[in-house]
């Protein structure tokens, strides 16, 4: 019994069922004590036998099926995650708008609704219904049914109030991702070109993908970590030339490094080698640019001013290019 209590934790259904096996299992203690205990003939000791017998079987029964339903648990789809968090964003929206609670808990149930709002949008978009992703859906689905059974049942009052609201940020820590599972690296997929992105899901159905910004995609692909490191590196070298270019081959290196971590998508997989390459060749014509591997025959000028121009142009339409490809 103490295990399945455990169990029950989980979700309001196994809850249910919990509850049930250790009422039945509590009944049929006390009458078996009951009956030891008075004067009953034999044959009304054996009706009672009988009986509680026939309670702790039903009980038994109950954790049987808590078993199965645990079983069961791991199939939890997208779909059903969604609209759970559906359902319990329609209950706070009908909490702010319902005159028993207003306006006095007006801002608790409107803060919690923008909250949620927020991280349905991002679980949304981070999530496409892939059956390895099963334990974040049931997990999702279970917060939202506990928050939901909660608010069923709610009173306006602050005790009551505070409980619902305690439930509700729970199933949104779930729906970020931080109840209970692994931890991302922070860097993995912050450089990821994205080809669109999902706001919004209803009825189990993705939205058409919106492009990524423009300067986003920029921004993700010029290597500002390179060129804040090359200052640093015409120093180190002096004037010397073999030094430079160690120095740029190692800051090139670094940007691979970093990059091939960073256009992962967050749950892992494989990098973005197209993107890891426009980015290393964007740090490389800034460097020739800038005198780093040396100067054409018209001298400084005309390698600043040629090449320059050059990166200018490669900079601003690679990014665009690319989302045209992927579009």
């Amino acid at each position: 019994m103490f295990a399945a209590r455990e169990a029950a934790k989980d979700g309001p259904a196994r809850a249910v069922l919990v509850a049930d096996a250790i009422d039945l299992a509590a009944k049929a203690q006390a009458g078996l004590r009951d009956a030891l205990a008075g004067r009953l003939t034999p044959a009304q000791r054996r009706a009672a036998a009988r009986l509680n017998i026939d309670r702790m079987t039903r009980a038994l029964g109950l954790i049987a099926s808590l078993a199965t339903l645990l079983e069961e648990d791991p199939m939890t789809t997208f779909t059903q995650a969604v609209d759970a968090v559906d359902a319990l964003t329609n209950q706070l929206q009908a909490f702010t708008e319902n005159p028993h609670y207003l306006p006095r808990f007006f801002d608790t149930f409107f803060g919690l609704r923008t909250a949620l709002g927020n991280a349905s949008d991002r679980f949304a978009a981070l999530h496409s219904g892939e059956a390895s992703e099963a334990s974040v859906f049931a997990t999702v689905l279970d917060r939202c049914e506990q928050a939901r059974a909660i608010g069923i049942a709610l009173t306006p009052g602050d005790a009551a109030v505070s409980r619902y609201a305690g439930a509700v940020q729970r199933a949104i820590t779930a729906i970020n991702g931080q109840g209970g599972t692994a931890a991302r690296p922070s860097l993995r997929g912050t450089l990821r070109l994205r080809s669109g992105s999902a706001l919004t899901v209803r009825g189990g159905r993705r939205p058409e993908p919106a492009p990524e910004p423009y300067y986003t995609s920029l921004v993700k692909l010029f290597p500002v970590e390179a060129v804040t490191l090359y200052p640093l590196a015409i120093g180190i070298s002096a004037g010397d030339i073999v030094i430079r270019l160690i120095l740029i081959g190692f800051i090139t290196l670094f940007i691979v490094a970093l990059r091939w971590f960073g256009t992962q998508e967050e749950r892992g997989g494989d990098a973005d080698v197209v993107a890891i390459a426009v980015s290393v060749i964007s740090f490389e014509l800034y460097a020739a640019s800038l005198g780093g591997f040396g100067y054409l025959p018209g001298g400084p000028e005309q390698t600043s001013q040629l090449l320059a121009f050059i990166t200018i142009m490669w900079v601003a339409l690679v990014p665009f290019v690319l989302r045209r490809a992927r579009s």
